[in-house]
C-alpha cells in the first residue's frame, strides 16, 4: 500500500491573501468585459427602432344607414316652423315636387340583403328586388328619409340615395339634389350665408334609438362665433335651427358634434335678391379638415365662366394662419390658379376665393395647406327676369363639398325630376388611372362595365355615348383613387336650375380599422 503523501499546510494569513487576490482578479475581469461590451455598443450602435406596420383589422360586415335631409321649406309661417312672417311673403310649397331615390347592391354583383326606405314618422317601405340589386323611391317627401340596408353574405351593402326637390316658382325656386349620408359623431358643413336676404336653416336628424345632443359651432368671415347652440334631437326625429338667429354672416362654416349617439346634418341654403329668387340648395357634410383636400369635379359652361365663375369657400378652424395653394385639375391637365398660391387664411376665418379666369369645361379643385382646412365650391346659374322685377333675373345655386377619393363608390343619377345628368370624373393621382363605370338600371340590373382612362391631374366628362344615363339609377365607380360628381340640371320656364351630387363611398371601407402597437 502506497504511503499517503502529506498535503502542504497553508497558513491562515496566506489563505486570506490568496482569497483577496482571486476576488480582485474577478472584479478586474468583470470591468474589462463590461468595458468591452460598452465599447462594442459605441462602435456598433444598435439599429434605430422601427415602427411596427399598422395591421388592417376587419371588424365585420355591418348595416348601411343613409339619411336624406328634409325637403327645403320657407322659414316663414308654419311651413318652416322657425319664424312667423306676413303670410303674403310665404312660399307656395305645393308648387314643388320631391322624390327620394335609392339603390342597394353588392360589389361584383353579389346578392344584396334586405333594405327599407322610410320617411321619419311613417312605416318603412321594403325596397324592390331586381336582378342584381334593390331599388326604391318615395314621392312628395317632406321629412327626412332613412335608408337601412342589412349585410348579406358577410359583406356590407354598397348603396346610395338622393333627395331631390324641384320648384319652378316661389321663393325657393330651384333644383336641390342632396346625397344622403351616414350619421356621424362629428361633421363639418361649409356653405350658406345669413346676410339680409339669405337664410341658412340647419337640419339635424337622429336616425338612432336614443336621444342625441347636437353641439353647434359656427365660423364666419371674422372668426368663430362666441355663441353656438345645443339642440336635443329625440330618436327617429328631426330638428332645425335658423343660423341667422345666431349671427348675420356673409360666409358660414359649421361643425356639429354629437353626444349620446350620431347625427345627420345639412344646411338648407336659400336667398332672395329683393323679391326675386336667387337660388336654393342643400349643403351636405364636407371632408374633415386636412392639409390636402379635393373638391369636385364640376363642369362649367362658357357663359358661367364669364358672368358667374365658381367660388371656392375655405375655413381655417385652427388658431394659426394657414398658407394655402389652389391647383386645378382640368381637361388638359393640372394648372395653378393664378393669384391663389401662398394665399393666407387668417386663424378661425371663412374665406371665399373666386375661380374667375378658368377655361370652360371640366375641372376639380385641390387645396394644399400648411394647417388643416376644409371647404366647398359654389356654382351659380342665371335665368331670365320676370314680372317681380324686370331688371333682376332669377338665379339658382349649387354647392359641392370636399370629399375623400375612395377606391369604390356609388354615384346616384336622379331621374324623374331632372332633365339632364352629366357625370364628371377627376384623377388626383400623379399617374393615369383606369376608372370602371358599372351602370345600375332602375329595375336593379347591372349593365356592362365601361372603362375610362383619366390622365394624371385631369378631369373629364363621361361621354354619354359610352354610358347611357336615361335608364340608370346609379353608377358603381371604382379605380385607385376616384373623384366623381353628377351634374344635375333642369329647365324651368324662366331659365336653368342646377344641383351637384358627390360620390357615396363604399361603406365597407369603414368596417376596417388600423391597429398600431406602441407605448401609451
Amino acid at each position: 500500500m502506497a504511503a499517503e503523501v502529506p498535503r502542504p499546510r497553508i497558513s491562515p494569513g496566506l489563505r486570506r491573501t490568496l482569497r483577496g487576490l482571486v476576488s480582485a482578479l474577478t472584479a478586474i475581469a468583470v470591468v474589462l468585459i463590461t468595458g468591452a461590451v460598452l465599447a462594442s455598443g459605441l462602435l456598433n450602435p444598435a439599429p434605430a427602432p422601427q415602427a411596427v406596420p399598422a395591421r388592417q383589422v376587419d371588424i365585420g360586415a355591418g348595416p348601411l344607414t343613409l339619411v336624406c335631409p328634409d325637403a327645403p321649406v320657407s322659414s316663414t309661417g308654419e311651413a318652416g316652423a322657425d319664424i312667423d312672417y306676413d303670410a303674403e311673403f310665404s312660399t307656395d310649397t305645393e308648387q314643388s315636387r320631391t322624390r327620394a331615390e335609392t339603390v342597394v347592391t353588392q360589389p361584383d354583383g353579389a346578392a344584396a340583403g334586405t333594405a327599407t326606405l322610410t320617411e321619419l314618422g311613417e312605416a318603412g317601405q321594403d325596397l324592390s328586388a331586381g336582378t342584381d340589386g334593390l331599388v326604391g323611391t318615395l314621392d312628395q317627401t317632406t321629412d327626412a328619409a332613412v335608408l337601412r340596408a342589412e349585410p348579406a353574405e358577410e359583406r356590407t351593402p354598397l348603396g346610395a340615395a338622393t333627395a331631390v326637390v324641384r320648384a319652378e316658382s316661389g321663393d325657393l325656386r330651384g333644383l336641390s339634389a342632396a346625397a344622403c349620408l351616414p350619421p356621424s359623431s362629428t361633421q363639418w358643413l361649409v356653405g350658406g350665408m345669413t346676410k339680409l336676404g339669405s337664410s341658412a336653416r340647419l337640419l339635424l336628424t337622429n336616425a338612432g334609438q336614443t336621444p342625441v345632443t347636437a353641439n353647434v359651432e359656427v365660423w364666419g368671415e371674422l372668426g368663430p362665433l362666441e355663441s353656438g347652440a345645443q339642440i336635443l334631437v329625440p330618436p327617429d326625429e328631426s330638428r332645425s335651427l335658423l343660423l341667422e338667429t345666431l349671427s348675420l354672416e356673409e360666409r358660414l362654416a359649421v361643425r356639429i358634434t354629437a353626444d349620446g349617439g350620431q347625427i345627420a346634418a345639412a344646411i338648407q341654403d336659400s336667398a332672395l335678391s329683393g323679391v326675386v329668387p336667387a337660388g336654393t340648395d342643400v349643403v351636405t357634410t364636407t371632408a374633415d379638415p386636412a392639409t390636402r383636400i379635393n373638391i369636385g369635379p364640376v363642369h362649367v359652361g362658357e357663359a358661367e365662366v364669364t358672368d358667374h365663375p365658381p367660388v371656392l369657400r375655405l375655413v381655417n378652424p385652427s388658431r394659426t394662419q394657414a398658407s394655402v395653394s389652389v391647383d386645378l385639375f382640368t381637361e388638359s391637365g393640372p394648372i395653378v390658379l393664378p393669384g391663389a398660391q401662398d394665399q393666407v387664411l387668417e386663424p378661425g376665418t371663412v374665406t371665399d376665393v373666386s375661380l374667375a379666369g378658368i377655361d370652360p369645361g371640366a375641372l376639380s379643385v385641390q387645396v394644399i395647406s400648411e394647417v388643416p382646412v376644409t371647404g366647398s365650391v359654389l356654382r351659380t346659374v342665371v335665368g331670365e327676369a320676370g314680372e317681380l322685377d324686370p331688371d333682376e333675373p332669377v338665379r339658382d345655386r349649387a354647392w359641392i363639398a370636399a370629399q375623400p377619393a375612395p377606391e369604390r363608390g356609388v354615384l346616384a343619377v336622379p331621374g324623374e325630376l331632372a332633365d339632364t345628368v352629366a357625370v364628371v370624373l377627376a384623377n388626383p393621382l400623379p399617374r393615369a388611372q383606369q376608372v370602371r363605370l358599372t351602370p345600375i338600371t332602375r329595375d336593379g340590373t347591372r349593365g356592362e362595365v365601361t372603362t375610362v382612362e383619366v390622365e394624371a391631374g385631369s378631369a373629364t366628362v363621361v361621354d354619354p355615348d359610352q354610358v347611357a344615363l336615361d335608364e340608370v339609377i346609379a353608377l358603381e365607380i371604382s379605380g385607385e383613387s376616384v373623384l366623381a360628381t353628377a351634374m344635375v340640371r333642369a329647365e324651368a320656364p324662366d331659365g336653368p336650375m342646377l344641383s351637384m351630387l358627390n360620390l357615396t363611398p363604399d361603406a365597407a371601407a369603414e368596417q376596417q380599422v388600423q391597429v398600431r402597437l406602441g407605448a401609451s
